[in-house]
């Protein structure tokens, strides 16, 4: 039985201008020379849009994107900031059209692409459910049927009718995405926004659009750049990266191919840093037994993890923190500063430190595994991090006898190993 496609892609571009800068008038008459010369400005833009490759100044946010998703299918779309995702919904959703190519929609479409769109802040949450409902092409007399289940998901009741100016924004996208997933759309798109939301309301995002797929046989497309919920969520994924699919099919297949690209290297390095934060990271390495930078790891031996950071402003109590993941985002172990060394949290002074937790051998399963750094205050705010900034592989090489225990199904394990740290 063949099924027929949801959304057919055909050869897509989307191309902005970044356009030259003028300078501003200084004299009446100067502004108005380029108010008469605005057409002929306006028309050599246009003729230069249409003859884009040779100008420097069109930025092509997608070229030549083409895919098929049938019906009842859930297809993740990842990639790296800028690789054209958002663009792509937006193109999907009608909100922009392309430069060329086409994007045809079968069936009734709605989307969640930022939060709180549609919404009225002088308006109630009461009103707003009515209002974004109508948008989205609900009737009355749908809303009405709808309107305790979309309250009750949202779970806002005791805020129904506050003006959703004073809602905060994880309230927002609740209200926004139970109205969205509420309207039992053929086609449901969804952009990151989910993030903004709590764990538990993403589980619950996680499961509606489960059910809307799997339950309802409706066709739902998301962005994300938790591999953990496209893994959950996705059969199928689109990885973009400058505008481009580079690859389509299976998701295991596709995240794992995305992982390798994005960090790929054993050790990483941050070079641009804002000048206004108190601290921040310059790399993160994964070094092995013999204390040598390596992404492949047997599991036999302990390896370790090393930071360099530096303080401009002298902290009482700082925090630096490693968390891995399984390579489908699952988290399975959190670092902890020990109590055996508590003056590492203090840094009266200036400077680069450098520190290294060691780790035990026959921790991990065999498997890949993902890195993410963090460097914070006590209890507080996160000063720098950097997610899933590098990967590594730990090997069953089959030599000697192992007795490893399965850590990675008893969700993130959190141990105070003693770190070491220099200053350099």
């Amino acid at each position: 039985m063949t099924t027929s496609p949801a959304i057919t892609v055909s050869n897509l571009g989307k191309a902005y201008r970044l356009g030259s800068q003028h300078t501003r008038p200084k004299t009446a008459v100067e502004a108005f020379l380029q108010t008469l010369s605005a057409p002929i400005r306006n028309f050599k833009q246009l003729y230069n849009l249409t003859h884009f490759e040779s100008e420097q100044d069109i930025l092509w946010a997608l070229k030549d994107v083409s895919f098929e998703i049938d019906q009842g299918e859930v297809v993740g779309i990842i990639g790296r900031n800028g690789a054209g995702k958002s663009t792509l919904l937006k193109i999907l959703s009608r909100i922009t059209n392309p430069t060329k190519g086409s994007a045809v929609i079968h069936g009734k479409l709605s989307s969640l692409l930022e939060v709180g769109t549609g919404f009225h802040p002088e308006l109630t949450g009461r009103e707003n459910i009515f209002l974004n409902g109508t948008i989205l092409g609900m009737t009355k007399e749908e809303i009405i049927s709808k309107f305790d289940a979309i309250v009750d998901f949202a779970d806002i009741t005791q805020f129904l009718d506050t003006p959703v100016k004073r809602y905060s924004s994880g309230m927002y996208v609740r209200l926004a995405f139970s109205v969205a997933a509420h309207l039992e759309p053929d086609i449901l798109l969804v952009d990151e926004v989910l993030a903004v939301g709590d764990l538990h309301f993403q589980k619950k995002c996680l499961g509606k659009m489960n059910e809307v797929s799997q339950k309802k046989g409706r066709t739902v497309v998301f962005v994300s750049h938790n591999m953990g919920s496209i893994a959950e969520l996705c059969t199928k994924v689109i990885y973009m990266d400058k505008g481009k699919v580079l690859h389509y099919g299976p998701t295991n297949e596709m995240i794992a191919l995305y992982l390798k690209d994005v960090v790929g290297a054993d050790t990483a390095e941050f070079s641009t840093h804002s000048h206004n934060k108190k601290a921040f990271l310059n790399t993160v390495s994964i070094l092995d037994h013999t204390h040598q930078p390596s992404k492949e790891l047997d599991l036999r031996f302990l390896f370790s993890l090393q930071i360099t950071y530096t303080i401009l402003n002298p902290q009482a109590n700082l925090e630096i923190a490693f968390r891995i993941y399984q390579s489908n985002g699952n988290p399975v172990f959190t670092s902890q500063r020990s109590e055996l060394n508590p003056d590492i949290l203090k840094k009266t002074q200036q400077g680069t430190f450098q520190a290294t937790i060691t780790l035990p051998a026959n921790f991990l399963m065999p498997g890949d595994y993902l890195v993410s750094a963090y460097i914070h205050e006590s209890f507080g705010a996160i000063l720098d991090e950097q997610k899933h900034c590098l990967s590594f592989t730990i090997h069953d090489t089959g030599h000697g006898i192992t007795r490893y225990k399965d850590y990675t199904n008893m969700g993130c394990i959190l141990m105070p190993l003693i770190w070491k740290e220099v200053t350099i």
